[in-house]
């Protein structure tokens, strides 16, 4: 089985102790042989309107089983010069149901992890703003296009304790991944594994 996670810094695991993140906890409770491969293709800072950029060349290189987008937080920043949104609500919606449309041309076995929650006051404002109620509003488009488009939407909005889990107001500590990880696995239905 190979399984294909694409996504922002949250995906990629970013201020992980034990520099798992979420997918390699998911990775690690896989058996461990030559038939199970899991992918890690989160970037930090990624959005979707860079994430259309790379997605089919990575995508047709696996050909994964199982594809996982763990994307949309980044969508959601607006710029601090001019309040501009990095991307908008109607390109989001855009973007998604592009790259959703191409998973399934190659597996019909896809997930969408939702945005998780951000404490905006711990969050440095030098050069993007994040505000609960964009974040919340991107969460609900993401959760439409998937249902749009028949993909499993797993909810992870209010999983996360924002003053516990939290290391910069944005990326999960350790034990916020942990969460994160045990959300996804106890919902995520990977074809072989059930």
């Amino acid at each position: 089985m190979i399984i294909g996670v694409w996504g922002d810094s949250i995906v990629y695991g970013a201020h992980d102790k034990d520099a798992l993140g979420w997918v390699g906890r998911l990775r690690r409770s896989l058996p461990c042989n030559d038939n199970v491969h899991v992918y890690n293709f989160g970037t930090c800072g990624e959005n979707t309107k860079h994430l259309r950029k790379r997605f089919e060349i990575e995508l047709e290189r696996i050909k994964p089983q199982h594809v996982i987008f763990g994307i949309g937080l980044n969508d959601s920043k607006l710029f601090v010069e001019n309040s501009e949104p990095k991307v908008t609500e109607m390109e989001f919606a855009e973007n998604l149901t592009h790259l959703f449309t191409k998973a399934k041309e190659v597996t019909g076995s896809v997930t969408v992890v939702g945005v998780t929650s951000v404490d905006v006051e711990k969050i440095s404002k030098e050069k993007y703003l994040f505000t609960t109620e964009r974040v919340m509003k991107y969460n609900a488009i993401l959760k439409k296009v998937s249902e749009q488009c028949s993909i499993q939407f797993i909810d992870m909005f209010s999983i996360l304790d924002i003053s516990a889990d939290l290391v910069d107001g944005i990326h999960p500590n350790n034990h916020g991944y942990e969460k994160l990880y045990k959300k996804i696995s106890s919902e995520l239905s990977l074809k072989g594994f059930e």
